[in-house]
């Protein structure tokens, strides 16, 4: 890459614009991105912007595997129930709901990568992110079956047994992208473009692009929620 010392003017306000500028004398530039870092929406709308500009892009450009060496794994913390006595709500009601709500979209199944949603969804919790209680894991979510994608490590023979009960299969987190390449092309899956990466989504044949309704029914607390929130504040207070 080529570095441009801008001589005048104000430095270009977005990443387009910086393309633009950088790249107006190269012919057939290509601009490689990792599809895993970017959202459906965010590579939607550079595809638009490189085929307005005659630029290609290329999504499978990842670097970091390589030049990465010393990469720290992924967070192995133990996954956790979140007891019913907390939580006022079992996961098969909890399901029920979302896939009600995939219905009312017209699809048949959904991908969720919102890490808040899939712990709300299942009655889990981890210590993967620090200050947020959430389990690293992507989760398919369909009549027929409902799958977490999870490093096998973070199930504790708790987290398993509560997941059978709740019909929820789990499969290993790296398989999720081979999974969504085998689902049939009459199955359309609900994708929130804002929440999903694009490699993710490319690998979906028929989707619907639609905001995540777990996200709203999440919102709404239930009468156990509420008292959690109003103990919570009592500690903190004290």
């Amino acid at each position: 890459g080529m570095v441009m010392h801008r001589e005048n003017g104000p430095n270009p306000d977005t990443k387009e614009e910086w393309l633009a500028d950088v790249l107006a004398d190269v012919e057939d530039a290509v601009i490689g991105i990792d599809g895993r870092l970017f959202s459906a929406r965010q590579v939607n709308e550079l595809e638009q912007f490189c085929f307005s500009n005659g630029f290609r892009l290329a999504t499978d450009f990842a670097p970091a595997d390589r030049v990465w060496t010393d990469r720290p794994a992924r967070p192995a913390g133990k996954a956790m129930v979140h007891d019913i006595k907390y939580a006022g709500e079992s996961v098969e009601s909890k399901l029920e709901r979302i896939e009600a709500c995939i219905e009312i979209q017209q699809a048949d199944a959904m991908l969720v990568a919102a890490l808040d949603c899939i712990a709300w969804a299942l009655n889990l919790r981890g210590t993967d992110v620090a200050f947020t209680p959430v389990v690293t894991s992507f989760l398919y979510i369909s009549e027929p079956e409902t799958v977490l994608f999870i490093d096998p490590d973070k199930v504790t023979d708790e987290v398993a047994r509560h997941l059978k009960a709740s019909g929820v299969k789990v499969k290993n987190y790296d398989d999720v992208e081979k999974y969504l390449g085998k689902i049939r092309e009459n199955v359309s899956v609900l994708v929130d473009p804002d929440e999903v990466n694009d490699r993710l989504a490319s690998a979906i044949a028929s989707k619907i692009f639609a905001k995540n309704p777990i996200a709203m029914l999440k919102g709404v607390k239930n009468e156990v929620e509420i008292e959690g929130f109003r103990r919570a504040m009592e500690r903190d207070g004290a």
